[in-house]
């Protein structure tokens, strides 16, 4: 019996071990697939990519071209509002706004003075989950 017991409880804590190993593992793969298809990096070039489709505010509203855009979530809700972005047009202008996306996913975004605004349709980020 005792050398029974020898064999059995080496056994079964190699077993509750690979266990653990196998859970851990397969937890963090599920975590790696959510942070892939959720990824967080790729909603500020989403933003950025919408909010340089609005041309460059001015009279008219024939505004020159977005060139360049970088956007910075806040940290209000799971649209992450309100988001900071920079656009550099072709008319060698760079604007910071601060850009508001309702649930709708249209966006609207003004610079610091009030001067300009910016407005588009739609952001689609995805939801917490």
């Amino acid at each position: 019996m005792r050398r029974a017991l020898l064999i059995i409880v080496p056994v079964a804590l190699v077993g509750v071990a690979g266990a653990l190993v196998a859970r851990s593992a397969r937890e963090s793969d599920a975590n790696f697939a959510y942070r892939q298809q959720h990824s967080a990096s790729s909603e500020p070039r989403q933003v950025g990519r919408a909010v340089m489709r609005a041309r460059e505010p001015g009279p008219g509203n024939n505004g020159t071209r977005a060139l360049a855009g970088k956007c910075t979530p806040g940290n209000q809700g799971e649209r992450r509002n309100p988001w900071v972005c920079r656009i550099r047009y072709a008319s060698s202008r760079v604007v910071d706004y601060q850009v508001v996306i309702e649930s709708s996913g249209a966006f609207h975004g003004v610079n610091p003075t009030g001067e300009r605004l910016v407005s588009g349709c739609c952001i689609a980020l995805p939801s917490a989950g």
